[in-house]
């Protein structure tokens, strides 16, 4: 078995510029891009509204890291998806189904370092955090 691996480095620089503003430099060092980044809340938390608030970017983030990895799997599986909707999201999770990495893991010859994402984020907050 050979386990394919790569290094992905990136950082995230974040200053409060205001009441409840957050100004973030988010920078892939290994990919060399960069990006910009402001979160604030709404007047009911104390904030402007001058940018989406964290938790919108929170949900952007899952919705997009989900939607990407459907379209390379499917890719890679040659399974052709043309058009994925965020209520198949919303249903997907909303029903709490389990999926089945068995098809992943053999068709790349592959395992994973831990055996959930539970074990998974637990190593991340005694490592990392």
């Amino acid at each position: 078995m050979s386990n394919k691996s790569f290094s992905l480095k990136f950082k995230g620089d974040a200053r409060n510029t205001g009441s409840m503003r957050n100004d973030i430099d988010v920078s892939f060092e290994s990919m060399n891009e960069k990006f910009k980044l402001a979160t604030d809340e709404g007047a009911f938390h104390g904030g402007k509204g001058t940018a989406p608030p964290p938790l919108a970017l929170f949900t952007a983030s899952l919705c997009g890291c989900v939607m990407t990895q459907i379209k390379a799997f499917g890719k890679k599986l040659k399974i052709e998806v043309d058009e994925i909707k965020n209520k198949m999201l919303k249903d997907f999770y909303y029903d709490s189904k389990k999926v089945s990495n068995k098809k992943i893991k053999d068709y790349f010859d592959y395992s994973f370092k831990f055996p959930s994402y539970i074990e998974g984020l637990k190593h991340i907050r005694n490592n990392f955090i």
